[in-house]
Parts: C-alpha cells; sequence; structure tokens
C-alpha cells in the first residue's frame, strides 16, 4: 500500500541514515507507517557539514520509511528558478502513490496538492503553518510572494477532501476547506503526572528564598529570525539599564548563532545569552525542568510545540499574539510583534511575581492536558482510518 509525505523540510544525510531538526523515526512509525505500511518522504534534502554532529538531531531512518533524496535544500530563488524540475519530481512521485499526505505551507506540497486533484488521486492536506505569516516576514521579496503564495494555499485547502488543522481556530479560519476535518496538534505528551506540578511548585518555592535568577529558555531554529529570539535578548538588554539583571535566557535550536549573538554583544547581555544548540526531545524536557519561563517570540508559527511542553512541566509562558498562540495562553501573557515589542516583553519579565509564576504553573499545566497523546491519538485515529478506508 504505502503512502508519499510531502513538504519542504530539511533532512539530512550521514553514513547511511537520515537525521531531521524534529521529525523522529517514532513519528514516521505512529503517524503513518502505523495506517499506510510505509511511507515515502519528498523533502529538500543535503548531506550533513562533516563538522556537524549527528547528536544535535533525531535519527529519522528506520524500517518503511524511505527518504526519497531526490531534491535539493533549495532557497524560494533557487525554487523559482528551478521550477520545472523540481514539479516533474513531484508529479512523478505523487502519480505513482496511491495516497497521498501534503503538509502545507510549503512549495512541494502546493505543486503536489494541484496534482492530486488534476489525477483524482487520493490525498489529506496537514495545515501546520500559514504562508501569509511566514513570507511576510522574509523581507522585501517575502512581501511581494505572500499574497499570491496565501491564495494559492486557501485555494489547495478549500478543494482538498481530507484536512487535519494543528490549530482549534486560527488556521481553520484563515484557510478554511469545503472537505472533511478536524483538529489535531503536532504536540503528543505524555499523560500527566500530578508530581511535576508539586516539582514545580517545589523549584517556585525554592526560586524566591534563594533569590535566584529566573531561567527563560527558547527551542527553535536560531538562524530563522522569524522565530524572533532577538527581540528577547534586547529585552535583556532594556532590563540591564533599568539595573535588573537577573534573567538568564537559554537558547535550545540548531543554526547559525552569529546574527543573535551581535545582538547580545551590542545589547551587553552577552553573559546573559547562553547558546546550547541542538538537543535530543528527552534532553529538552529534562532541561525546561530547570528553567522557570518559556517564551515563544515567534512572528510565524502554527501551533508551537515547545511552548506545549513547556506548558505541560508548569512553567510561566509568554509568547506573540499571532496564529495559534492566543489559543494556548492567557492574553495577559501575550505581547505584539511590532518592531519595539522587546520594551513589552521587558515590562512583562519585570511584573513576574511568586503569585504569578505560581498561578500560572497550575493554569497551564491543567490547559496542556488536551493535548496527550491518548486524547489526541484517538482523534488521529478515528480521521487516518477514514481517510485511508473511504
Amino acid at each position: 500500500m504505502g503512502c508519499l509525505f510531502v513538504h519542504d523540510f530539511r533532512s539530512y544525510n550521514r553514513d547511511g541514515e537520515v537525521y531531521t531538526g524534529n521529525l523522529s523515526y517514532e513519528i514516521w512509525r505512529e503517524r503513518y507507517i502505523k495506517y499506510f505500511g510505509s511511507v515515502k518522504v519528498l523533502n529538500r534534502t543535503e548531506d550533513m557539514n562533516n563538522s556537524d554532529s549527528p547528536t544535535k538531531y533525531v535519527k529519522a531512518s528506520g524500517p518503511n520509511v524511505e527518504f526519497l533524496n531526490v531534491i535539493d535544500d533549495f532557497s524560494p530563488v533557487r525554487f523559482v528558478k528551478n521550477y520545472c524540475n523540481y514539479k516533474k519530481i513531484v508529479y512523478d512521485y505523487v502519480d505513482d502513490s496511491q495516497y497521498v499526505i501534503i503538509r502545507l505551507d510549503s512549495f512541494l506540497g502546493l505543486i503536489a496538492a494541484k496534482r492530486c486533484r488534476e489525477t483524482g488521486k487520493k490525498y489529506m492536506i496537514e495545515v501546520v503553518g500559514c504562508v501569509w505569516d511566514s513570507f511576510w516576514n522574509k523581507g522585501m521579496y517575502g512581501k511581494v510572494a505572500a499574497y499570491p503564495l496565501f491564495k494559492r494555499m486557501q485555494r489547495e485547502i478549500k478543494l482538498a477532501p481530507y484536512v487535519v488543522y494543528v490549530t482549534e481556530k486560527f488556521l481553520q479560519a484563515r484557510y478554511p476547506t469545503n472537505g472533511k476535518n478536524t483538529n489535531i496538534s503536532n504536540v503528543l505528551l505524555s499523560e500527566h503526572d500530578d508530581a511535576l506540578l508539586a516539582k514545580r511548585l517545589e523549584r517556585i518555592e525554592k526560586q524566591y528564598r534563594d533569590k535566584a535568577n529566573y531561567q527563560i529558555v527558547t527551542v527553535a531554529s536560531v538562524s530563522v529570525r522569524y522565530k524572533g529570539q532577538d527581540s528577547v535578548i534586547k529585552a535583556l538588554g532594556d532590563l540591564k539599564m533599568r539595573g535588573c539583571t537577573n534573567f538568564i535566557y537559554h537558547l535550545i535550536g540548531v543554526g547559525d548563532q552569529s546574527y543573535l549573538k551581535s545582538i547580545a554583544k551590542d545589547n551587553d547581555v552577552e553573559d546573559q545569552v547562553i547558546f546550547h544548540g541542538g538537543m535530543k526531545h528527552d534532553d529538552v524536557i529534562a532541561f525546561l525542568d530547570k528553567c522557570d519561563i518559556y517564551i515563544q517570540p515567534s512572528k510565524q508559527e502554527g501551533l508551537p510545540r515547545a511552548l506545549i511542553e513547556g506548558m505541560s512541566r508548569g512553567m510561566i509562558c509568554l509568547g506573540t499574539n499571532i496564529a495559534g498562540i492566543p489559543e494556548l495562553l492567557e492574553k495577559g501573557m501575550l505581547f505584539s510583534v511590532r518592531a519595539k515589542n522587546y520594551l513589552e516583553i521587558s515590562k512583562h519579565f519585570q511584573e513576574i511575581d511568586k503569585d504569578l509564576y505560581i498561578r500560572q504553573a497550575k493554569r497551564n499545566f491543567i490547559e496542556a492536558q488536551k493535548y496527550e497523546a491518548n486524547i489526541l491519538e484517538m482523534r488521529r485515529d478515528r480521521f487516518f482510518t477514514e481517510f485511508r478506508d473511504s
């Protein structure tokens, strides 16, 4: 049987194995192989740099998943220049597949969706992000491309027979569909353990008893500027000018650190900003338990997995008022994406006290329970089984 999975995410090849930023083999096995027997993956790919370490990524290869490795790690400009070649590759693999799973937003996904419609192929679209938000935040060329890509994505989703959204409301409002649809987050939390909240409350008591520094963390690529970590670093600079230096910012994520390091230097907070590189998922979870504040400063998102994981660990959480983030956090814990939003972030940090921390820890821990695996897997199982057997 088998299915074809199409998306623009990057994978890296090393010694016959394939690695990705967060799409581990377990995800392929539980979400796709479980229903279709096997999966072929059509995505952007490149050989891992010899100076890079596979431990920064998660292993994605394994039985019954085949990374096709036929499309290079293109940029938007390179995609336009070589469009006909990419189109032929996508068409050939779509035509040869019984089922197609398309993840949007993505260039390859839009091509695949159009071909599926033309040929009557059985396909499903997973909507994980907004192409308008993504491209509007990529400079002048991005602003030019944002509207036509937005309308194209709207059209493909409206006409798709099956659609899965990762949000409850946001992406559904921007990209409505006439097809069968459901909302299933990409986050699958283990069953909640009340002991986690108890440990968090103990940490809070110790935090204020010892007058310890607040440990802040963001999990995201450090080379993608729309992830917004620069705003947090600038907020630390603003706080330092006010005589407040009790915030340490940890950045977990792969990518070129040079831009963010320059922002830290310009704001004289290099000693308050720590880069950890990539981490395995289990190590990320363990690290969250050592931190106090999770912040998602993104200018473009779907429903951020790491933010929900931070909530599930009883952390106090902050985020921008875009995409699915307002579905997760209280209004008072949100800030804008405007140019000087670092002043808003600075104000949020200054307002954190023990009572707020405890209240948000309890609230977030409870709210995150709706993303537990047993709840979402039941919904996924019904929808994917109906798609496969229809």
